[in-house]
């Protein structure tokens, strides 16, 4: 089971729950139909550097948007924000 969630100062903005895994594909789902729509204006989405988060599918889904990604530097639990 996988849950992947959005959040800004604010709090939640989106959430989902999956049974297996995200792959770059349901992961541009979840960007083009859950997230995007939530955001007001053009917003920049930090992400960590994993795999699915820099595939065609969901550079495809950052270019019709009004939004930009931004990858974090490479891992180091010093600037890791999920921990």
């Amino acid at each position: 089971m996988s849950l992947l969630v959005a959040l800004d100062s604010t709090g939640l903005i989106a959430s989902e729950v999956k049974i297996r895994a995200y792959n770059g594909v349901y992961f541009a789902r979840f960007l083009k139909n859950k997230l995007f729509p939530k955001l007001p204006g053009p917003r920049t989405i930090i992400m960590d550097n994993c795999r699915i988060h820099k595939t065609p599918s969901v550079k495809e889904a950052f270019n019709a948007s009004q939004h930009t990604a931004l990858f974090l530097p490479p891992y180091t639990p010093h600037f890791n924000i999920a921990e």
